[in-house]
């Protein structure tokens, strides 16, 4: 018997490329078969004017907001596309530290919440690091939650939101992904956003695929908590908002069933 923990189990991941590769590939580095299903196609913003002029006016800037890996990303095309130089750029304020490496491996100063890597930390993080009002730049998808602009203007902060990418959502499951499903093949699925558990639900629902069997685990309480209005509460929630902290709360809830069964 392999002592890998995840041998044998079968583990559904719903975000998108390429952070679902990535994922796919630390659950099979534990011994567990990883399916892909991103529930969300991250595409360049609608409208890409407001973004380029964003990048073409960063010294009006304090500093720089992004939630994201796909921000993060976007916001370093933008500025190759434009030739400056990211060392030249304000400082970034980064929700996980996925986003932060991306940011720092670029040359751009960044700081993080040291806990919770969510929009909540973020607002509460900034509001001790930054004295006195502040012009921030919010590079965010189309669609999102207002938390952190909502808490910064209260706080009197000055906060433009742009849109640095659109999350497009799947139109269906992959074939798959159905059959493992319908056969209670699938041991686990991991949920990394609202969205996607969002749109995960309705695809199954007007497939009328059941949901019975598989664990069902989301990265935040903000996740669980859309899960759960929607009639699946999850059966585990990450300690810390990462690929590697729900992958954690996965085996451990599964060996938990296995210890009581």
């Amino acid at each position: 018997m392999s002592d890998q923990p995840l041998s044998g189990k079968q583990i559904l991941v719903t975000r998108p490329q390429p952070e679902a590769g990535e994922t796919a590939a630390l659950i099979e580095s534990l011994g567990g078969r990883a399916l892909l299903a991103p529930m969300l196609e991250i595409l360049p913003p609608t409208d890409p004017t407001p973004l380029a002029a964003a990048i073409c006016a960063l010294s009006r800037y304090d500093a720089i907001l992004i939630t994201s890996a796909n921000g993060a990303r976007s916001y370093l095309q933008q500025l190759a596309q434009h030739g400056i130089d990211p060392a030249t750029t304000p400082p970034c304020y980064a929700v996980g530290p996925k986003t932060a490496r991306l940011l720092e491996q670029a040359g751009i100063p960044t700081s993080q919440p040291n806990s919770r890597f969510d929009a909540e930390a973020m607002a509460e993080a900034i509001s001790s690091w930054a004295g006195g009002s502040k012009q921030f730049l919010f590079l965010r998808a189309e669609i999102g939650r207002e938390v952190l602009t909502q808490a910064l203007r209260a706080a009197g902060h000055h906060v433009e939101q742009v849109a640095a990418y659109r999350a497009e959502p799947a139109a269906r499951l992959p074939a798959e992904v159905t059959q493992s499903l319908q056969h209670s093949q699938v041991d686990a699925i991991l949920f990394f956003s609202s969205r996607t558990a969002t749109t995960f639900l309705q695809l199954c629902r007007e497939a009328t695929i059941p949901l019975s069997h598989p664990l069902l685990g989301a990265l935040s309480p903000v996740t669980a908590e859309k899960m759960a209005s929607d009639g699946h509460p999850p059966h585990f929630i990450a300690e810390t908002a990462t690929a590697e902290g729900i992958v954690r709360a996965a085996i451990a809830q599964l060996s938990r069933i296995i210890h009581e069964g």
